[in-house]
């Protein structure tokens, strides 16, 4: 079967969360006791939270869109109007 990660919509996840893993990565050697680095933080995981909200539907779309797009053997499906079409040998 086709590898998920090479569909759009899944790539657009893996990509979010490689954002908010560099993202996270900056406080952890931040001081944790600084008032302004706890309010940065708490900023900051409400943005993560806010771009993750939609990952469930995003990932059922990137499963939606290979169950469409190809066969159970991993093959890409040939759209309709190509079954039609013969190559023609001189």
């Amino acid at each position: 079967m086709t590898d998920i990660h090479t569909i759009s919509f899944s790539r657009q996840i893996k990509e979010q969360y490689y954002q908010t893993f560099a993202e996270l990565l900056a406080y952890n050697r931040a001081d944790e006791s600084d008032p302004e680095v706890q309010r940065e933080f708490t900023k900051r995981l409400r943005a993560i939270t806010q771009r993750h909200q939609d990952t469930v539907m995003t990932m059922a779309n990137a499963v939606v869109e290979v169950k469409h797009n190809y066969t159970q053997d991993g093959t890409l499906k040939m759209p309709r109007f190509q079954w039609n079409i013969q190559v023609r040998g001189d």
